[in-house]
């Protein structure tokens, strides 16, 4: 079984507490227009998609820290993510 989902804390809640076995996800469309409505950063999007496609952690590493430079707050707000709900670096 898999959860993708936005990030909506009350998802999040039921899938620690309830199923905590589920292999969970972010959808990237959701985790887009969060940014976008939350920072406004439609410009940085090409460095958050990178980051969330990325193959390698060096393609992750180079994306985020472009992304730190840029916008730190948005950079922060993509760390708080688990790696392994968005990054196809943890999944491939």
């Amino acid at each position: 079984m898999v959860i993708v989902s936005d990030r909506a804390l009350s998802i999040e809640n039921a899938c620690v507490n309830v199923l905590p076995w589920v292999t969970r996800g972010i959808c990237y469309y959701h985790l887009q227009q969060n940014i976008i409505k939350t920072y406004g950063g439609k410009e940085l999007m090409y460095l958050v998609k990178g980051a969330a496609y990325a193959h390698t952690l060096a393609e992750y590493n180079r994306c985020m820290d472009s992304l730190r430079a840029a916008h730190p707050d948005l950079a922060a707000y993509m760390e708080l993510a688990d790696p392994n709900d968005v990054l196809n670096i943890y999944i491939i």
